[in-house]
């Protein structure tokens, strides 16, 4: 009775282990016999259990001498197994006798173990030369030619180049001409504040700014021309100040009070168009511009008869 049951016992755990160990792999080529730089089949045939996890190399797998060229795996059933076939592209570039190295992975089996699985023997190929048997080795290299140029290239490079030499002494020649005939520059005398005013304001009005619709740009221009005149007239600074900060510097200097009401109008006015998205009539238009007029005209002092300034001369001199 007790040997029955450790024959029962052993056969169960015998099957156990021939469970635990369903898996078998092979390799095969297509050819065991090539000339250098022709391309083999390698296929590698994996059978296992379905619940075996494999780890195997794939792309990485071990060739040896030979060049992986390309790679492709597929996968069926059989006989209630998985069958898994790895395909690999393969060549080499050298003569004689070669074996493709064992094929070796590791894979966990049903109960979690994990284990090495190799086959029992590598795939061995010949590999034979492109050359006849009887052809001799590499001929030495003969001897250069001598190349014989057909066209004068080094005699077209001189004239390029002597052509280049003359364009730059002639081009320095000139500049030193230019140099030292050059007229001197008549600079204009700058006109007074007011004449300067004038004029742009005149300029302003006969451009096509307002005709085309262009009232912001206008203004801007507009309040530019009574900044520079201030700057000039009243000797401060207007460009990159707030209406505040010039009204600030102006009353300072404790001009007339007409004046100072005059200018703080003028530019407030400008900043409603420009910064309030103000739009002003044709007939507003036209007011700033005649109230531009009257502000420098107020603001330009007068001239002083001649006789006046002779006569404080003659004073002065005495």
């Amino acid at each position: 009775m007790y040997l029955l049951l450790l024959f029962l016992l052993m056969y169960f755990l015998g099957g156990t282990s021939l469970a635990s160990d369903n898996i078998e792999v092979s390799t095969s080529v297509d050819k065991n016999e090539i000339t250098v730089g022709d391309i083999i089949e390698y296929n590698v045939t994996v059978k296992f259990d379905k619940d075996f996890k494999l780890d195997f190399p794939e792309k990485g797998l071990n060739l040896g001498e030979f060049e992986l060229l390309d790679f492709s795996k597929s996968e069926s059933e059989a006989e209630g197994l998985v069958v898994r076939n790895y395909i690999y592209k393969i060549s080499i570039y050298n003569t004689g006798d070669f074996e493709l190295p064992f094929v070796e992975f590791q894979y966990i089996d049903r109960d979690g173990k994990e284990k090495i699985k190799k086959t029992e023997k590598p795939c061995k190929i010949k590999v034979k030369s492109i050359l006849p048997e009887d052809a001799n080795d590499i001929r030495d290299i003969k001897s250069p030619r001598e190349f014989i140029n057909p066209f004068p290239y080094s005699l077209v490079f001189i004239i390029i180049l002597l052509v280049i030499i003359i364009l730059l002494f002639i081009f320095i020649g000139l500049r030193i001409y230019f140099t030292i005939n050059k007229r001197k520059e008549i600079i204009s005398p700058l006109l007074s504040p007011e004449v300067e005013a004038y004029k742009a304001l005149d300029e302003l009005v006969s451009s096509d700014l307002l005709n085309n619709g262009e009232i912001k740009e206008f203004y801007i221009r507009l309040s530019d021309i009574i900044r520079r005149y201030v700057e000039r007239r009243f000797n401060i600074m207007t460009f990159e100040k707030t209406t505040e900060e010039i009204m600030a510097q102006i009353e300072r200097r404790e001009e007339e009070r007409i004046i100072i009401d005059s200018l703080n109008t003028l530019l407030m006015d400008f900043d409603l168009v420009k910064f309030a998205k103000f739009i002003p009539s044709m007939n507003e238009c036209s007011g700033h511009v005649l109230k531009c007029r009257n502000f420098v005209e107020k603001t330009t002092p007068e001239e002083k008869p001649l006789e006046e300034v002779l006569s404080s001369k003659e004073t002065g001199g005495n």
